[in-house]
């Protein structure tokens, strides 16, 4: 590995843990309920895509981008500010993945959380039954730091701020072949 992609490894680890850190009061894989709760099966599909899937597949972009050409970075103030927009502004692109996951789920959040404790659950061609899960398991649409009232307002913005976070990252990746040291 070259030392842009030394520096871009550290910072998207960084990164993508800190995002990571979401998961816990979010239960963006919460395997236990797969079979029997739907929104929560549709979340976990979600989350592989926005959360694992994604962001391996922009890794293996960058790596691949940052090896051509491969140099040394020359430390000066210029050598300094290449590695920053070549190894450390690309690592930010998994803030944009996050937020398109949270766009998709602030625009419909019914859809990925249950609204109450009692969630329906219809197995294909038997009769409609009810399953109890205990407060905690699984949170519900209430207990989310989403302010519903403006979720129908603001998922279009996360969805924006998203754009903006994976194209600056591309754009600060594929600067390198028209700025390299």
């Amino acid at each position: 590995m070259n030392d842009t992609q030394q520096i871009f490894v550290v910072f998207f680890a960084i990164i993508w843990g800190t995002t990571t850190g979401v998961h816990g009061r979010l239960k963006m894989f919460n395997y236990p309920l797969w079979g029997i709760v739907p929104q929560v099966r549709r979340r976990i599909l979600l989350s592989h895509i926005f959360m694992n899937l994604f962001p391996l597949v922009f890794f293996g972009l960058a790596m691949n981008v940052l090896s051509h050409p491969p140099n040394t970075i020359v430390w000066s103030i210029i050598g300094t500010l290449r590695a920053i927009v070549h190894g450390v502004i690309p690592a930010m692109a998994i803030f944009g993945f996050y937020r398109f996951w949270l766009g998709i789920v602030e625009s419909r959040p019914e859809k990925y959380y249950r609204k109450d404790d009692k969630t329906p659950w219809v197995p294909k061609g038997k009769p409609r039954l009810s399953i109890e899960i205990p407060k905690g398991i699984d949170p519900r649409i209430e207990s989310l730091p989403l302010v519903l009232e403006l979720s129908e307002r603001v998922w279009g913005k996360n969805i924006f701020v998203a754009v903006c976070y994976i194209l600056i990252a591309l754009i600060a990746l594929l600067s390198r072949f028209f700025w390299a040291g």
